[in-house]
């Protein structure tokens, strides 16, 4: 007998998780694992989420209603989800920004990864795996990604691999050099190996002459705040020496490629931090090279895939909510009445107590899912969605967009559908029931042949610039990946961002850039930003070296308010050795995992609260 196939038995198949019809909840508190659910057809469920939505807009508070969702969601229906916030006058729709993204458009002009795996169509060379050098920062790619990882490393000769990370994992293992820094201080590190460059000369002179604006105000701002690596070495915990090495191997290597994720993007002066990466890789010349560039791999996909232009005058919005559970918790700065949400955002946030909470108490919510999880219990109504497996489109690498189509392997899971239908289905259902605008007011904006994935693809493809040459057509040909951008069917697509090739030079002429090789208002990389000068080569860094503290991770490149947390007054419970930390009672309004634990070789004094991936120093 065969053994059963963990594909079709995993929580792609239906089971006893897997959500397979429209809920509505029918007792119990929210978030209780107690609560009773009763199926639904899909057009009550819709219609009830209408007249919710539309109640609050005729209340003068479509502002109060809000989305948090994940981008593990098929390709595009973020499109969607901000035509229908538009009309309903939310400005708490999808698209914030992660500091990754936002360092690489204020540097390059994109904010994106530079570089793609496998060959460059335009060159026939190996983009990444031609790489002589790697430097990673806050990721931990052979556990995280590990068929990227092994392509990068399938030849251990051919690159030296350096990972700065606090904690022993996967990828220090198979490191070259592992560099066990204090967390949150990649900044530091960075601006040591900034000033070591530069004060030695290392840096490309011809690249930085010929494109980079604002050389001279970088130079003046790491010397005048001593930001030396001896000063790093402080801040970080490792040896100046160290730092004055990895500074020179990286601008001597003659293709160094930086990896990041959200290790970075979780800490405070993310932005800073990756800013400063931009810079690392500009001055010696390792931008718009094959093997080179800034690979941050946390939600940097371009994403921008534009419909048709609306045809209706759409509500004014005030200002976006800020992210969190204040807005529910407190009403500030206004209230959020109703929420959508798909994803976990628990395993995403510190203050999980209060996200839970926050959760609790929304008036109303939705949630968009594959299994029954613990968001699912917080939900008034439940939606299931299809797996990846389960429905016809395309399938994008979000590091470095690579897109590919592919074809539905499983059938769906009940009566669960793919994103985009169930967000069309949603604004259909709204014009059924909108006695204000009436039914054109929606259904012009989301016709019934958009449920068909290859027809909505084919409107991205014909209104988002730089995509005319990825059809479906061409998408099913290609044996391998096609790179966005790839404005005509006759263009091989784009592997290295900024090559000074002809290449890159239709694409950035595609993008509203022609003759420009980086994409910002000079044409150059900007460490002053020219399109806007207010923006600083730095702000001051916050680290603070001589105290434990818990940083609090970010989302989505919105900074939190609330101050960092001082582990100095947690009680510890147990011995700080290798392997084994206890601590002891967490701070209020936090809820972290009672057992940290030390890697082998990591800092001393850092703990790993494992439940919510965080680091924090433990006080001497």
């Amino acid at each position: 007998m065969n053994a059963p196939d963990r594909v079709l038995a995993g929580p792609c198949s239906p089971g006893s998780r897997r959500l397979t019809t429209p809920l509505r909840r029918i007792s119990g508190k929210k978030g209780s694992r107690e609560s009773e659910f009763e199926p639904i057809s899909w057009d009550e469920a819709f219609a009830a989420v209408a007249a919710r939505l539309l109640a609050l807009r005729d209340e003068g508070e479509a502002r109060s209603i809000a989305t948090w969702t994940s981008g593990s969601r098929a390709h595009g229906t973020g499109s969607l989800m901000s035509r229908l916030f538009a009309l309903l006058g939310s400005p708490n729709g999808p698209g914030m920004v992660d500091p990754g993204s936002a360092a690489l458009a204020s540097a390059f002009g994109l904010g994106m990864f530079t570089n793609g795996y496998g060959i460059d169509g335009a060159t026939g060379q190996d983009d990444l795996g031609s790489s002589k050098y790697l430097l990673f920062l806050g990721t931990n790619q052979a556990q995280t990604h590990p068929l990227v990882f092994d392509y990068l490393r399938r030849d251990r000769t051919q690159a030296k691999l350096v990972v700065v990370d606090p904690r022993r994992t996967p990828t220090t293992a198979r490191a070259d050099e592992w560099l066990a820094s204090r967390p949150h201080t990649d900044l530091a590190l960075v601006l040591g190996m900034l000033s070591h460059i530069i004060t030695t000369g290392r840096q490309d002179r011809r690249f930085v002459a010929h494109w980079v604006t604002g050389f001279e105000e970088l130079r003046d701002h790491l010397r005048d705040h001593g930001y030396t690596p001896d000063w790093a070495a402080r801040i970080t915990g490792l040896p100046a020496d160290t730092i004055r090495r990895i500074a020179e191997e990286y601008a001597a290597a003659d293709r160094a490629a930086i990896f990041c994720d959200a290790g970075v993007s979780h800490q405070r002066g993310a932005f800073d931090a990756y800013r400063a990466l931009t810079f690392l890789a500009a001055v010696t010349g390792n931008i718009g090279i094959p093997g080179g560039g800034c690979n941050f791999m946390h939600h940097t996909w371009p994403g921008d895939l534009r419909l048709p232009p609306l045809t209706v005058a759409v509500p004014p919005t005030p200002p976006a909510l800020p992210p969190g559970p204040e807005p529910v918790l407190t009403g500030r700065p206004y209230r959020l009445r109703a929420l959508v949400t798909q994803g976990n955002p628990l395993q995403t946030v510190t203050e999980s107590t209060r996200v839970r909470q926050a959760l609790r108490e929304v008036e109303f919510s939705v949630h968009i899912g594959l299994v029954m999880d613990e968001i699912a219990y917080h939900a008034d109504l439940i939606l299931p969605s299809c797996g990846e497996l389960e429905f016809e489109g395309v399938y994008r690498h979000r590091d470095d967009r690579a897109v590919r189509w592919h074809h539905q392997t499983l059938p769906r899971a009940g009566l669960s559908r793919p994103d985009w239908e169930i967000w069309i289905g949603l604004a259909r259902a709204l014009g059924d029931v909108d006695a204000v605008r009436g039914p054109a007011y929606w259904h012009d904006a989301f016709p019934l042949a958009w449920l068909d994935y290859p027809t909505l693809w084919a409107e991205f493809v014909a209104h988002t610039p730089g995509m005319g040459g990825m059809t479906q057509a061409r998408l099913e040909a290609q044996d391998e990946p096609l790179r966005w951008p790839c404005p005509s069917v006759g263009h091989p697509g784009v592997s290295v961002l900024y090559a000074d090739h002809p290449s890159w030079y239709e694409a950035a002429a595609a993008l509203g850039a022609p003759g420009k090789r980086f994409l910002t208002a000079s044409g150059k990389v900007e460490f002053v930003n020219v399109s806007n000068p207010r923006l600083p080569v730095f702000g001051q860094p916050e680290l603070r070296p001589d105290r434990g503290r818990m940083l609090p991770q970010v989302r989505n490149g919105i900074q939190p308010r609330q101050p960092a947390v001082d582990v100095d007054r947690w009680e510890k419970s147990g011995d700080l050795t290798p392997g084994r930390t206890d601590v002891g009672p967490a701070p209020p309004r936090l809820e972290l995992g009672m057992r940290g634990e030390l890697g082998h070789g990591a800092h001393p004094g850092v703990g790993y609260a494992g439940r919510v991936q965080t680091m924090f120093h433990l006080s001497r």
